[in-house]
């Protein structure tokens, strides 16, 4: 990488730090805008194939987008990831 390059790494670096936690926030905010809708539903049915598919749905998410947004904000990870995905 050259030095004329990194000011534009930098930058998309950024781009991409905003965008994951633009979407950490909206994730955080559809789960505690459904959650009483989730409990009313779902939390005191009989267990069912399309309760397992949407909380294993609903939960992976999050974990993803949680463990996603970690490593974009990690200082180490962050810079050694962009790095191997630029080369």
């Amino acid at each position: 990488m050259s030095a004329e390059s990194l000011p534009i790494a930098f930058l998309h670096l950024t781009a991409t730090q905003y965008a994951q936690f633009a979407a950490t926030a909206l994730i955080g905010w559809e789960y505690f805008l459904t959650l009483d809708d989730e409990v009313k539903y779902f939390w005191y049915k009989g267990w069912t194939w399309s309760k397992v598919l949407f909380l294993i749905n609903r939960y992976f998410s999050i974990f993803a987008v949680v463990v996603n947004t970690l490593v974009q904000f990690h200082p180490d990870l962050t810079a050694k990831l962009y790095v191997v995905s630029c080369a």
